[in-house]
């Protein structure tokens, strides 16, 4: 588990909390491993150093134990273990500023138009690149945080650049949210992708499930569009 630990503890759903002697706390939880195992956690925490003791975790078929120790705040770190080189088969991206909350027009052209979360989602912008697949179609990848601290991956690409969207595999519903027509569909990590059309521009958004139906919500009533009937809120 190790560096996948803190994720795990922010998803899960804690079931139990133990306060013992010494200043030890035990938690209980219900989460899913990365390799999407639903499991059993038990994480005992060290009040006093506000860091992680024991973890155990149990589901069926297999049990984990994990002992931390010896943990070290800010260490002096050479500059090396920092390096990228990126592989061979990379393609350059190219960075878009952020001037008053609004992105400029890419360096790149991608051939289609860019589509930004509404303001009144009060998703906080962090980073947007350009970039291509293996076909060459361009795609647009923008980073938000969310109201709940959440990290928020929206990709954007050409509605005609056919490019897969879900991961094989992924049961994915159909959900009509006012104007939007918007398949939904649940990663082996627990988070949500959905994608839409805006125009001739596939949006494809993924994060946690509790900031999904909101931003999908603020979407939709942003666009300016005639009511539809059978339209209707996630949640």
């Amino acid at each position: 588990m190790g560096t996948e630990l803190p994720q795990l503890v922010s998803q899960g759903d804690i079931t139990r909390i133990r306060v013992k002697h010494g200043g030890v706390v035990d938690v209980t939880l219900r989460t899913m491993l990365p390799d999407g195992i639903n499991a059993t956690l038990m994480v005992s925490f060290d009040l006093a150093t506000n860091t992680p003791l024991r973890v155990v975790a149990k589901w069926a078929g297999g049990t984990v134990t994990e002992v931390a120790s010896h943990f070290v705040v800010n260490p002096n770190l050479p500059q090396s273990l920092f390096a990228f080189v990126p592989p061979n088969n990379a393609s350059a991206t190219v960075g878009l500023p952020q001037t008053s909350s609004v992105l400029n027009v890419p360096q790149t052209p991608v051939g289609f138009s860019e589509q930004l979360p509404p303001s009144s989602s009060m998703e906080t912008f962090m980073d947007a690149n350009v970039g291509q697949s293996s076909s060459g179609a361009s795609i647009l990848l923008l980073t938000y945080q969310g109201p709940n601290g959440n990290p928020l991956l929206i990709t954007e690409r050409s509605m005609h650049s056919g490019i897969t969207i879900f991961p094989s595999g992924t049961v994915t519903t159909q959900e009509t949210v006012g104007s939007l027509s918007v398949t939904l569909g649940t990663l082996p990590s627990g988070q949500e992708m959905a994608s839409f059309a805006v125009g001739k521009t596939l949006v494809v958004l993924e994060g946690e499930p509790q900031d999904m139906a909101p931003l999908l919500n603020a979407w939709a009533q942003n666009m300016v569009t005639s009511t539809v009937p059978s339209s209707h809120s996630v949640g």
